[in-house]
């Protein structure tokens, strides 16, 4: 059985492309929730864009990892549009380890820890790309800051 990966996207007033392919733009401020679900939530918060009062932006992004018995403990993480943390809330870059033989993706050499952490966060560029890896729904959330302003995306 083949199963397509699916993919979302927020950026900008926000601009959405939804899991189901779906492209939807609207102006919003405060917080709201992008994805929950059983394993994770999104909450972005938008901000007004400078002076207009026509456009908004990502001004905070916080992802909660939820606690799963066998899986991993709870993790937060949050990024603004002043700094991409590298590390959770908590100062860690990875949970527990998953018990051996649990399927999860390939590591290049030297770029993630050697043992098998369920949740993972790597810097990929200092405060311009991070990702979070939940290896037991195969599962990447991505957080970039680009020109001072947020986006986020999930595979």
């Amino acid at each position: 059985m083949c199963i397509r990966d699916r993919y979302c996207t927020v950026f900008g007033d926000p601009h959405i492309r939804t899991l189901g392919g779906q492209h939807e733009t609207c102006l919003t401020l405060g917080a709201w929730p992008l994805v929950d679900d059983s394993y994770f939530a999104v909450q972005v918060t938008n901000e007004p864009l400078g002076r207009s009062v026509g456009a908004s932006c990502i001004g905070k992004i916080t992802v909660i990892i939820k606690s799963l018995t066998g899986c991993t403990e709870q993790k937060m993480y949050e990024a603004t549009r002043e700094f991409l943390p590298s590390a959770f809330v908590d100062g860690t870059t990875h949970s527990e380890e998953l018990p051996s033989g649990t399927a999860g993706e390939s590591r290049p050499a030297g770029k993630w820890p050697t043992h098998r952490p369920a949740v993972v966060i790597r810097e990929l560029v200092a405060n311009e790309h991070v990702e979070i890896f939940i290896r037991y729904i195969s599962t990447r959330l991505t957080v970039r800051l680009a020109g001072g302003y947020l986006l986020f995306s999930v595979k």
